[in-house]
């Protein structure tokens, strides 16, 4: 599970920074920030399950190509 603790990692430091900028600015701009949060979430999520997806294909693949010979 590294992917998870390095996607956790990448989540606190964002969520500070939103603290950040949600302390420092306006309430209507805290809003704008907390929807760029949620698609930055999102984007997050997509390319992690891309690339665990991914992975896992490769491993198949290297598996049956591994299982042929026999």
């Amino acid at each position: 599970r590294q992917a998870d603790s390095l996607q956790n990692c990448l989540l606190l430091q964002l969520a500070g920074l939103v603290g950040e900028m949600m302390g420092a600015e306006r309430p209507w701009s805290a809003a704008v920030s907390r929807l760029e949060l949620v698609v930055h979430f999102f984007c997050v999520r997509l390319a992690v399950g891309w690339m665990q997806l991914s992975f896992n294909t490769r491993q198949l693949r290297g598996s049956h190509d591994m299982e042929e010979p026999l």
